[in-house]
């Protein structure tokens, strides 16, 4: 049988930080699991503070840049500081996602927790605990259902009767709870004087149910709960099995009277959703199940053999029922089942990983399907849909970080088979950042078209950020616009490219090209503007500003080829029978003795007029830009090999930062490739090196881990790959399996953080490990450890649509299975070994010589 993928724990969790993670898109529960006293901590993914009430714009912003740029172009940095801090945005009442609060499930009378075992089943969406004796042992289970908008957990006891009170605590919020018709109710708003000034934000209405199997159920009583003296309960007594069912929903302050109407439809819609019985809760649990089975179902990845589970009947009834009450079975597939601790244990001890592996893949798609579903009405913040109460208490705050965050977030949406994730971050970016991000190009930059910056928020919060530090950094907004391109090259949907990419991507490209100016030379360069969220020296002084950074020209120059691409794919312009990759060609030179300048009598229109001649002409906007890519400035390799991350011989301020923005280039982008570009792959296999040189100076994160193992997949080398994932599970994952952001010397905090990125990020990693796409073929094992000899990865998609089936032996396919909804021709590669593919539309063709 397939073996499935739980997590088992042999204890309790002790804090957030140990939970087993429940969502449905909206909301967030994490699960203690506890003896005698179950704690759930309780998120949702809109409760944030603050408002998108105030103008945080400059007043003369725009007036501010173009000094700040003449300074830049005369060298004066400590002018350009002093200017980009007349550019920076209000922070006023950003805010930042908070915590909800705790829910409290207080149960009477239990002794023994002798066989304990937790578990969190990523496929169906299920955590659960078993303890106690035989004859008297308790189970439970919960789950978070985004088909009806609850959360329920069952409670049993199969020997003596259950008396419980259910109870709620809202921390530092403002709260109140109540008895209404049964249900106890709570109210919380997400108010906090960190990033905010304490007077604003969302609000928060919550109603539980509990039932009960015969027992006196629904009993409204007075407890101290969590400290909070005359804070209602609802009590249970003399019951075998209770269900509770729970539901919230926010809303967000506005006028009396739209308050009064708002606050109420809540209220109501909660209501209605946790009015289930006892009986329910098997059809409700069922329905769930069938929806995450159905979506984490469409991948399965097996490190180590495969065949025997062709052949293999379902798992015997005994063995998944010891499962299901959280005892692990001793054995599946002739290998022992290992609790998280003990796989963790094994790892960092040096043992086999593959088991581990498997899991943290799994969980990296599990994290991202619980946080953003197709109507989530936000994208996952930081922390996806939970919130751990750390990073809203520190300077980082809980948001969507647009300069590394919020896309690892989402980069194995499209390879992971889970492309219905990303309609959440598409439309904020098109409901509120993009609207707020034409006030920014227009009052901080005085151009046309749209930019996002460094963070944003709830409310598309566009403007630079509120220090000199991070600010400017125009190319946020379209680093997470790439997004657009990925969604249409997996899913090869022409409706999604022409209404929806093609206005977000070319309106971007209208501000670039205004954006950019001629240096000297007759190249284009852009800024001032920041390397994320790293620093140079100049004269013993730190700066972070200047003229044509890497990280910034990369962000235009994949913007521009998007842009060509959009415009060849939907036949705009004059060269639409141009074959793919030619603008990658033609746009990504390197070496400061490449310079391009206009022909004699060409005329050339950047700046204040670019794009506006036409209006949304497409195809005059592609004119320019296709006249734009040759001349932008070009990589630059530097004496010592590596690759430059300014457009200046300043050093850097920190050597082994934790960012590398200037080789974006090489992933998630394919400016650089071994083939293609030889030179700067080496230029960029350096710049790693001397990032990691000495090793216990490289500042270590979850995300900044996995980056560096995604560049080492694409570059091809395995056992550095294997390394940085090796050096993730020892060095920052949890008990839980959360990969998490320990404090820094440039990100610091008072202990630990999680952020979603980690957990995503090395998911994506696995992938680029075993299937790459993105050279107008397919490569088949490009990055595989020698420790990963034999193994399948079935339902992986891969870009033109194609839905792939991969199974190796000995460190080499033996078999590849790819399904295309269109008749296409596609290139097959494993290391020298090239196979040219033909696909008929809804047939799926095996080749298995290799």
């Amino acid at each position: 049988m397939e073996e499935g993928n739980r997590i088992l724990f042999d204890t309790w969790a002790e804090s957030w930080q140990q939970g087993c993670l429940l969502g449905n898109g909206f909301m967030g529960q994490v699960i203690y699991g506890r003896p005698g006293e179950e704690i759930v901590e309780l998120s949702h993914g809109a409760f944030f503070s603050g408002s998108g009430n105030e103008d945080p714009y400059p007043e003369k912003g725009a007036e501010a840049f173009a000094a700040a740029r003449q300074a830049a172009l005369e060298g004066n940095y400590g002018e350009v500081y002093r200017q980009t801090g007349k550019l920076m945005g209000n922070r006023g009442n950003y805010g930042t996602n908070l915590p909800v609060g705790k829910l409290y499930i207080s149960m009477q009378g239990q002794q023994s927790v002798a066989g304990y075992g937790r578990f969190l089943d990523l496929d169906r969406g299920i955590a659960g605990c078993s303890y106690g004796e035989e004859e008297n042992r308790h189970l439970r289970e919960a789950f978070t259902s985004h088909e009806d908008h609850i959360f329920a957990c069952r409670l049993e006891q199969t020997g003596a009767e259950m008396t419980l009170t259910v109870s709620f605590d809202g921390g530092r919020n403002p709260f109140r709870t109540w008895a209404e018709d049964g249900l106890l109710c709570f109210e919380t708003a997400a108010l906090e004087t960190v990033h905010s000034d304490g007077t604003e934000g969302t609000r928060l209405y919550g109603a539980v149910k509990v039932c009960g199997e015969g027992g006196r159920e629904g009993e409204i009583c007075s407890e101290e709960a969590a400290g909070k003296r005359d804070c209602p309960g609802i009590k249970v007594s003399g019951a075998k099995r209770v269900v509770l069912y729970l539901s919230m929903e926010v809303w967000t302050e506005r006028k009396e009277t739209e308050e009064t109407g708002a606050a109420e439809k809540v209220r109501e819609c909660v209501r209605g959703r946790v009015c289930h019985n006892f009986a329910e809760y098997l059809d409700l649990r069922e329905r769930h199940c069938a929806d995450v089975g159905a979506l984490m179902g469409r991948q399965k990845l097996k490190l180590g053999p495969w065949q025997e589970e062709e052949q293999e009947q379902n798992g015997k009834e005994g063995e998944k029922k010891k499962e299901e009450q959280g005892r692990k079975p001793a054995q599946e597939h002739g290998r022992e089942v290992l609790s998280a601790g003990e796989l963790l244990a094994q790892v960092r001890q040096g043992g086999d990983n593959r088991r581990l592996t498997e899991l943290m893949y799994q969980y990296g798609r599990y994290l991202l399907l619980s946080s953003s579903r197709q109507d989530s009405p936000l994208p996952a913040h930081l922390q996806g849909v939970w919130n751990d109460d750390v990073a809203c208490q520190i300077g980082w705050t809980c948001d969507m970080h647009l300069d590394i965050n919020t896309q690892m977030n989402y980069w194995i949406s499209e390879p992971g088979n889970l492309r219905e994730c990303h309609e959440p971050l598409f439309d904020w970016m098109e409901k509120r950042l993009i609207p707020n991000g034409r006030l920014t190009a227009r009052k901080c930059y005085g151009r046309r078209g749209w930019v996002g910056e460094l963070v944003s928020n709830a409310w598309g919060y566009a403007a630079p950020y509120w220090n000199e530090s991070l600010s400017p950094c125009p190319t946020g907004g379209i680093w997470q616009a790439s997004d657009y391109m990925e969604h249409y090259r997996y899913g090869q949907n022409r409706e999604f490219l022409e209404k929806r990419a093609l206005p977000v991507i070319g309106e971007a490209v209208s501000f670039f090209l205004e954006y950019l100016f001629e240096d000297r030379e007759g190249r284009l360069v852009g800024g001032p503007s920041i390397s994320p969220e790293n620093a140079f020296l100049a004269d013993g002084k730190k700066y972070f500003a200047s003229l044509g950074c890497t990280y910034e020209t990369v962000m235009i120059r994949e913007l521009f080829l998007q842009y060509a691409e959009i415009c060849r794919e939907l036949g705009i312009g004059g060269e639409q029978g141009r074959e793919p990759g030619t603008e990658r060609e033609q746009g990504c030179g390197w070496g400061t003795e490449q310079k391009c300048v206009p022909k004699a009598g060409q005329e050339e229109v950047y700046g204040q007029d670019a794009g506006q001649k036409k209006g949304e002409d497409w195809g005059e906007i592609l004119r320019q830009t296709e006249k734009a890519l040759p001349r932008l400035l070009p990589y630059r390799v530097l004496p010592d090999g590596t690759l430059a991350e300014w457009n200046h011989d300043y050093k850097a301020a920190d050597l082994q930062h934790r960012h590398t923005s200037h080789l974006l280039g090489l992933f998630p982008y394919s400016q650089i490739t071994p083939k293609g570009t030889p030179a700067l792959a080496k230029a960029a296999a350096a710049s790693i090196k001397a990032r990691l040189t000495p090793y216990e100076n490289w500042e270590d994160t979850g995300w900044a881990r996995a980056l560096l193992a995604l560049y080492s997949a694409r570059l091809g080398e395995a056992p550095q790959a294997y390394r940085h994932l090796v050096s993730m599970q020892t060095q920052l994952t949890g008990g839980n399996l959360l990969v998490m952001h320990p404090p820094t010397r440039g990100a610091g905090s008072f202990m630990e953080v999680y952020e979603l990125d980690g957990n995503t990020g090395f998911s994506m990693a696995v992938m680029e490990m075993l299937i790459q796409s993105h050279e107008e073929c397919i490569r088949l094992l490009p990055a595989l450890p020698e420790m990963w000899p034999v193994g399948k990865l079935e339902g992986a998609v891969v870009r033109g649509g194609i839905i792939l089936d991969l199974y190796w032996e000995q460190g080499k396919p033996v078999k590849a299975a790819l399904l295309s909804e269109a008749d296409r021709t596609l290139t097959l590669r494993y290391a020298d070994t090239v196979r040219e593919c033909h696909l008929k539309a809804g047939q799926k063709i095996s080749y298995d010589s290799f």
